[in-house]
C-alpha cells in the first residue's frame, strides 16, 4: 500500500474526531508522530483539519446546493468533500485540479464508481457555479452561525452578553490561527533577554501587549530549545498570565491552585513564592491522571521545591485541610472552554446551551468551598477560560449576594479598559489572545 497523503490523513483525522468525539488537536498531534510526514506534508495536514473544523457548518453550507437533501452520505465521504471543499473555496494556492483529482481517486480506492462520480460531479459543479449565498440567510443569529461556523445557540447567548457586533468580531476571530506565545520566568532572565536568545536561535519574536512577561513566536514551537528546556520559558496563552499575577502573592504565603493541571499556573504562582520565608505553594486536582502534569511542568520550571501536588475534590478542601488555611487561592474553575475556540475548535460542536447552566452549578460549589478554606483579608481569585458571562460575571454575582463577608477587589493589568466593575474579560478579538474571565475576591470577615 502507498503512503496516505496529507489530504487522505486529513479526511481520515477528521472522521476519527465525528465518531469519537476526540479532541482535533491531540489526534493530529498522534498522527503527525507516527506518520513520516514532511514539513510541508505537516503543514497541508494542519491547514486542511483546522481549516474543515473552524468552517463546518459554511462548507456543510455549501454543500447543500449540489446535494439532494434527501441523500445520505458515509461519514467519511462527507469528510472527502469537506476537505476538497475547503481548498477550492479558502486555499488559494491549492490548484484546483489536484483538490478535485485527488478527492476522486481516493474515492474510487475507498469506494465504488458512484461515489468517486458524485464526488466528481458535486466538486466541479462547486468550482464551475456560484456558491450559495449567506445574504439568503434571513436570522442574524443563523447567518454569523453559518458564516463562522458556531451553533445558533452560542451565537444567541453572545449576542445576549456582548451585542451583535462584538459577536460578529468574537466569531471572526475565533477562525483565525492561534499564535504561539510563550511567558518568560523572569526569576531567571528578562524578558528582553529571552527575546534575543530566542531571535539568535532562529525566531520571529515581538513582546506580548497583554502580559509583561509575554512574547510571541513565530517560526515554530521553541520547546527544543535550552530556554524551554531548562525552564526558562514555557508555553502559555497571553490572557492566562494574567491569572498568578491577579492573586497580588507574597514571598511567605501558602497558596492554593484548586483546579491545577495542567500546571502552567501553578508555576507561575511558585515564581512568587520564597520557600525560605515560608511560602508554599498547594496544587490540587480532581482526576489522578492529571497529577502527572502539574508535577512535570514544575520539575521542568524548576519550581517543584516550593509545594505539593495531590489529588482532591476542591468541594471538599475544609474536609481535607480545615477552614481558613490558605492565605490566596485560585479557582481556575472547570467552565465550557468557549475561549478556547480558535485552539480547540471542536468544542463549538460538543456543548450546548444546557452546558454553562450545569458549570455554573458546580463553579459556584468549588467557590463557597473556597471561601472556606481562605484565611480573613486573603485573596481569591476566580477565572476561567470561557466567555459567557452565565459562567463568569453571574457566578461572582450570586457569590457575593450569598457571601457578604467577601468583596470584588481591583487587579492591577496592562490595559485598564478591560476592567468592568472590578472584573477583567478578555474578548478573543481583542488581542489575538483566549478569550478569559478573572475577578478577585477579598474575605472581610469571617
Amino acid at each position: 500500500m502507498s503512503k496516505p497523503t496529507a489530504r487522505e490523513l486529513a479526511v481520515q483525522l477528521l472522521e476519527r474526531t465525528e465518531q469519537d468525539g476526540a479532541y482535533t488537536n491531540l489526534i493530529l498531534n498522534q498522527v503527525i508522530t507516527e506518520e513520516d510526514l514532511s514539513l510541508q506534508e505537516r503543514a497541508l495536514l494542519t491547514e486542511l483539519v483546522y481549516g474543515v473544523m473552524q468552517n463546518k457548518r459554511l462548507i456543510d453550507y455549501y454543500l447543500s446546493k449540489f446535494l439532494k437533501p434527501s441523500q445520505k452520505l458515509e461519514g467519511w465521504v462527507r469528510q472527502l468533500l469537506r476537505v476538497a471543499v475547503y481548498q477550492l473555496v479558502f486555499l488559494d494556492q491549492i490548484p484546483t485540479y489536484a483538490a478535485i483529482n485527488e478527492a476522486v481517486q481516493y474515492a474510487k480506492r475507498r469506494g465504488h464508481r458512484g461515489i468517486s462520480g458524485l464526488v466528481n460531479g458535486v466538486l466541479r459543479n462547486i468550482d464551475r457555479y456560484p456558491l450559495k449565498n449567506l445574504d439568503d440567510i434571513t436570522s442574524k443569529v443563523e447567518r454569523i452561525g453559518t458564516q463562522y461556523s458556531l451553533p445558533d445557540w452560542l451565537v444567541k447567548q453572545l449576542v445576549a452578553d456582548y451585542g451583535e457586533a462584538t459577536t460578529e468580531a468574537i466569531a471572526q476571530s475565533f477562525n483565525k490561527r492561534a499564535h504561539v506565545s510563550v511567558r518568560v520566568n523572569t526569576n531567571q532572565l528578562s524578558r528582553d533577554e529571552a527575546l534575543e536568545q530566542l531571535q539568535v536561535a532562529g525566531f520571529e519574536v515581538t513582546r506580548s501587549e497583554l502580559s509583561p512577561v509575554g512574547l510571541i513566536i513565530q517560526g515554530g514551537l521553541p520547546t527544543d530549545t535550552e530556554l524551554f528546556q531548562q525552564g526558562a520559558i514555557t508555553i502559555q496563552d497571553e490572557a492566562a498570565m494574567l491569572v498568578a499575577p491577579a492573586l497580588e502573592v507574597e514571598p511567605a504565603d501558602y497558596v492554593w491552585d484548586a483546579c491545577a493541571a495542567p500546571g502552567g499556573k501553578s508555576a507561575h504562582i511558585a515564581t512568587y513564592l520564597d520557600k525560605s520565608s515560608g511560602g508554599q505553594l498547594l496544587s490540587t486536582d480532581i482526576h489522578p491522571h492529571k497529577l502527572s502534569l502539574i508535577q512535570a511542568s514544575l520539575d521542568r520550571q524548576k519550581q517543584n521545591d516550593k509545594g505539593r501536588v495531590e489529588q482532591l475534590d476542591a468541594r471538599e478542601v475544609v474536609a481535607q485541610y480545615g477552614s481558613e488555611q490558605f492565605d490566596k487561592i485560585l479557582v481556575d474553575a472547570p467552565c465550557s472552554g468557549i475561549g478556547l475556540l480558535r485552539r480547540k475548535p471542536d468544542i463549538r460542536f460538543q456543548k450546548s446551551a444546557h452546558t454553562s447552566q450545569e458549570l455554573a452549578e458546580r463553579q459556584l460549589d468549588i467557590l463557597t468551598a473556597a471561601a472556606k478554606a481562605l484565611k480573613v483579608s486573603g485573596r481569591l481569585v476566580y477565572a476561567t477560560c470561557t466567555i459567557l458571562k452565565e459562567e463568569n460575571e453571574a457566578v461572582i454575582e450570586t457569590f457575593l449576594k450569598d457571601h457578604p463577608n467577601f468583596q470584588l477587589s481591583p487587579i492591577k493589568v496592562e490595559h485598564q479598559v478591560l476592567v468592568n466593575e472590578g472584573m477583567v474579560t478578555i474578548l478573543p478579538h481583542q488581542f489575538e489572545s483566549d478569550g478569559f474571565f478573572i475577578a478577585a475576591l477579598e474575605k472581610i470577615t469571617a
